[in-house]
């Protein structure tokens, strides 16, 4: 489990738009009209761009986090320091 400090720079890293992050890289998720299913989208750390991978599963990627779930661990973690 990675400390409060790594995971406010998980957060504080994010690009606009990220949903995701698996150790490696940011996603969003989205809905794609095409498909009518779920798509998920790729930060591409060189050019600064989302590039889409498509209908993927989350058994295609590596540990996948919900950034909100990491919200919420540091926001529960802060009120553990403070008591």
């Amino acid at each position: 489990m990675e400390t409060l400090e790594q995971l406010q720079k998980i957060i504080d890293n994010a690009p606009s738009g990220a949903t995701h992050w698996d150790k490696l890289q940011y996603f969003r998720i989205r809905f794609n009209d095409s498909s009518l299913k779920i798509a998920w989208d790729v930060f591409n750390q060189g050019s600064g761009k989302w590039n889409s991978v498509g209908d993927m599963y989350l058994t295609d990627v590596y540990k996948i986090r919900s950034l909100s779930d990491i919200k919420r661990i540091i926001e529960l973690e802060k009120k553990l320091v403070e008591k």
